[in-house]
């Protein structure tokens, strides 16, 4: 999509076995400069407006998949819980039955781990899940690959996430991008373990997907031990399949200038 101030956002179409996930971005590129993610290379332009956010479905939902749009993930460009308000303005109309009419359970949103962020989600009366980017369970790992870290540590993070399931009774998400040679040891599920020891705690594995970033993705196989270890520790754990790659809009490939060659969407 091009905004009407001629900024480009994308918004990725997830098509599997009869349903549509849509991954939404909050902001025009992205403040948090994962040292993994090509988005945040981009930096920050603006935050999105309510209304634009909302449109992204609906417009996606009208042009790609009428009638098929079964879940809504913000995950794309930008960090959600810096544009509070907004977002929660979208979701909110996503969720209204005079919106678009989505359960609140079919609504996920992803933040890279502010904390006072997440316990006020917690707050929230909408049961929409949450889903925290941890990437590594080891301090001086996370605030080498992801900044925010240096501002809340894991104990504080995880306080946080311990309150969430708490108010909430949900299952919460933790997103793990597994980076050969950097978070993708047995070390690092052994850590995992002890951390993510909460009947309500998820593991999302996923693969990295390349970006211009030097990082490089563990193995297939690599990634098949890890969550099988992972497993026999007792976590809770997934290995979800990457997509989007063949037109550079999976996880972590968002960006803008990636959009040269690809056919233009009406201005939200």
């Amino acid at each position: 999509f091009y905004t009407h101030d001629a900024h480009a956002i994308e918004t990725v179409m997830i098509p599997e076995k009869g349903r549509h996930t849509v991954c939404i971005s909050t902001q025009v590129g992205c403040p948090m400069a994962c040292k993994f993610c090509a988005t945040g290379l981009l930096g920050i332009k603006r935050n999105r407006k309510t209304r634009e956010i909302a449109e992204q479905v609906f417009v996606a939902a009208r042009d790609i998949a009428p009638d098929r749009v079964s879940n809504v993930v913000v995950m794309g460009m930008g960090e959600p819980m810096l544009n509070y308000k907004a977002t929660l303005g979208a979701l909110k109309v996503l969720n209204d039955s005079d919106g678009f009419g989505l359960a609140a359970r079919h609504i996920a949103v992803s933040t890279s781990g502010l904390v006072d962020k997440i316990r006020r989600f917690a707050d929230e009366p909408e049961q929409f899940h949450l889903a925290i980017s941890l990437h590594t369970p080891f301090e001086d790992e996370r605030r080498e690959i992801m900044p925010i870290a240096a501002r809340h540590t894991i104990p504080e993070l995880m306080d946080a996430a311990h309150y969430f399931v708490t108010t909430t009774r949900r299952k919460l998400f933790f997103e793990y991008t597994l980076l050969a040679g950097v978070n993708d040891q047995p070390r690092h599920v052994e850590a995992l373990a002890n951390l993510l020891d909460h009947p309500l705690y998820h593991l999302n594995l996923l693969r990295f997907n390349w970006t211009d970033t030097g990082f490089s993705a563990t193995s297939k196989r690599g990634a098949r031990e890890f969550l099988q270890y992972a497993r026999e520790l007792g976590l809770s754990a997934t290995l979800r399949p990457s997509r989007g790659q063949d037109i550079d809009a999976a996880c972590g490939q968002l960006a803008a200038k990636d959009l040269r060659g690809r056919p233009a969407v009406p201005t939200i």
